[in-house]
């Protein structure tokens, strides 16, 4: 029977009510409790799957969904997939029911940030203030939602002030919204500003999370890292703080201690696909090779039914598994049959049809690389850059360019690599990111170890550098350029430092200078380090002209 009483009758009539569940006496239960409040358009899903099919024949004002939901998707991944493909608005309305109290279920639930989390048994009356609550703040604000929905936030923005003054009821979250928004319409010092007048009154969790965001988004780094130590610490279970500080401390070089802070983040919520892929990029990065293939693992594991579950998520953990082989030649016999395992699970599940050629190509290449059979490795890498040659612009991938480029560089063919890699930056001139990649895979070594070897000794030089011990960085940098003779940042960081010392000590480094000039002499024009190059060559002129 309806509840003529409830002040949102109306709305809830109007309102079109998905029950997603696998129990049919909980979905019973529900429709009761929900009818009592005035709800007339109510239909139900057993599972995921058939959640989504029926999100895509109509639109849902509300959905109340279990977390675990059998076999097949989970309650995380229907709200993630509806999210992906644009079915649940701002406006509508998302509850995850769960009668799972483990923290990773939990924290995987929340992440994805439902408008309420119900734990089962639910009565009527905690349905009902519940719903209530959430139906009559999305009615209130309804104008601010729909112009998010339509991707307006300065109509958004414009509602938002109006809100804050016909509704104070809503006064924190409408500040909230509205720093959110600011940094929608990239008004970062705006945000700003609210955010440090919100913390003036007093020291709210998402304030100071608010606040850090800025701090990064301005290039503030010191500042950033200093308030995410603090919220972590007062706040261990922050996951969305760990996670930013990773993000903060790779951003200043530390990637040890941003890896770090993604595995604590990975630890409290290990459902999240993404975090396990970046943990494993970072985990790899810093050679752990024992996260990076377990963190990669667990990224496939959870994916399963996701969104996320791809062909490029199998591909991705194949390569992987391969850049810990070439590594830790070691692993092979271990490692070696998981490659292939992944390989063959990729075909099963996906599909000839759906899988990348030219990313299992390489995959195989690498593969014969590191067990020795370097002519038929080269052979499948130049038949693939002959292939990706010939094909009109418009077809080509960026993304496969740069990894036949690479793989070019790992059988040997430096010089197909680079006429490749340089046609593919002219091909792509709107890519603004693409010449600093392509320089990068050339500069710096293809061995992981060396290449962060070089890295630690050029962060050793550049803090000598700085300390005015010039002969000491010197050696830094010379030892770094010896791994990697052709990274151009490097040798100009020794050429600088050797033009600080006095003659009479420059001299005894002359040798030094003129393998660092030969390394530089034909640098194009067009690369991003040419204008200190030439900077430097006209000082080395100008110290060498008769006085």
């Amino acid at each position: 029977m309806s509840n003529p009483f409830s002040v949102l009758f109306k709305a809830y009539q109007r309102k079109k009510f998905l029950i997603v569940d696998d129990f049919d006496s909980f979905v019973f239960s529900l429709k009761q409790m929900l009818r009592r409040l005035g709800a007339e358009h109510i239909e139900s899903a057993p599972n995921g799957e058939r959640a989504l099919d029926m999100a895509l024949q109509r639109h849902y004002d509300v959905v109340l969904c279990d977390y675990n939901l059998g076999d097949g998707k989970n309650g995380q991944q229907v709200l993630e997939e509806l999210r992906h493909r644009g079915l649940v608005r701002h406006q509508d309305i998302f509850i995850m029911i769960s009668a799972e109290s483990a923290r990773d279920w939990v924290f995987a639930a929340i992440e994805n940030a439902p408008d309420e989390y119900l734990t089962k048994p639910i009565t009527q009356s905690i349905l009902q203030n519940r719903l209530d609550r959430i139906l009559a703040q999305k009615e209130t604000l309804r104008p601010m939602y729909a112009a998010m929905d339509a991707g307006d936030y300065s109509k958004a923005l414009s509602a938002c002030e109006q809100a804050l003054a016909a509704s104070p009821d809503y006064r924190p979250l409408l500040i909230k919204t509205k720093a959110y928004l600011y940094l929608q319409v990239g008004d970062v010092a705006a945000a700003r500003a609210l955010y440090e007048a919100a913390l003036k009154r007093r020291p709210l969790q998402w304030a100071r999370f608010g606040l850090a965001r800025t701090c990064l988004m301005e290039g503030n780094l010191p500042r950033a890292i200093e308030l995410l130590q603090l919220l972590v610490a007062e706040y261990p279970n922050m996951v969305q703080a760990w996670d930013l500080l990773s993000d903060a401390l790779k951003q200043c070089g530390d990637t040890h201690a941003a890896e770090e802070a993604l595995a604590e983040a990975t630890r409290l919520s290990p459902r999240t696909v993404v975090r396990q892929q970046q943990l494993a990029g970072l985990a790899n990065l810093n050679d752990n090779p024992d996260r990076a293939v377990e963190a990669s693992r667990q990224a496939v594991k959870h994916a399963r039914n996701s969104v996320h579950d791809t062909p490029e998520l199998y591909l991705n953990h194949a390569h992987v598994l391969t850049d810990v082989i070439e590594n830790h030649p070691e692993k092979i016999a271990e490692l070696g049959s998981q490659v292939k395992e992944t390989l063959a699970a990729t075909r099963q599940r996906f599909g000839p049809a759906a899988i990348d050629p030219v990313e299992m190509a390489l995959i195989d290449a690498r593969m014969r690389l590191a067990e020795g059979e370097h002519d038929a490795a080269r052979k499948i890498v130049e038949d693939l850059a002959n292939t990706f040659s010939g094909q009109p612009v418009r077809q080509q991938s960026v993304r496969q360019g740069l990894a036949i480029g690479r793989g070019l560089l790992m059988t040997g063919a430096r010089e197909q690599a680079e006429k490749l890699l340089y046609r593919l930056i002219q091909d792509h001139p709107d890519d603004s990111q693409l010449p600093s990649r392509v320089e990068e895979l050339l500069d710096e070594p293809l061995n992981l170890r060396e290449r962060l070897k070089a890295r630690e000794l050029n962060r050793q030089g550049i803090r000598l550098y700085d300390q005015n011990e010039f002969e000491r960085a010197i050696e830094m940098f010379a030892e770094a350029a010896r791994l990697a003779p052709r990274h151009v940042a490097l040798n100009l960081n020794l050429l600088q430092a050797l033009m600080r010392l006095p003659d009479d000590r420059r001299a005894a480094y002359r040798d030094i200078e003129k393998s660092c000039l030969a390394r530089l002499k034909g640098l194009s024009q067009q690369h991003r380090q040419y204008r200190r190059y030439a900077h430097l060559i006209s000082k080395i002129k100008d110290t060498e002209a008769p006085s």
